[in-house]
């Protein structure tokens, strides 16, 4: 079990390292976003552009494929 120290320590560590990504995404025909949408985006030639603070590229692709597989955009 983690301490309240090493929870701290992560949480500062993840805060330190953050950067941002550009994850992209084609635009399904009829798309609507419904509720709040985590990210900056961007809709542009047919395509979805979502600025992501993560730790890495694969994170930020994980949390917009779960935006978009959860149904929370259909």
């Amino acid at each position: 079990m983690a301490t309240a120290k090493d929870i701290m320590d992560t949480a500062i560590h993840r805060a330190k390292n953050l950067q941002e990504f550009i994850v992209e995404r084609e635009l399904p025909g009829g798309f609507q976003f419904y509720g709040v949408v985590p990210f900056d985006i961007i809709i542009q030639d047919g395509k979805v552009k979502a600025s992501v603070l993560a730790i890495s590229h694969e994170e930020a692709e994980r949390m917009v494929s779960k935006f978009f597989d959860d149904g929370i955009a259909a």
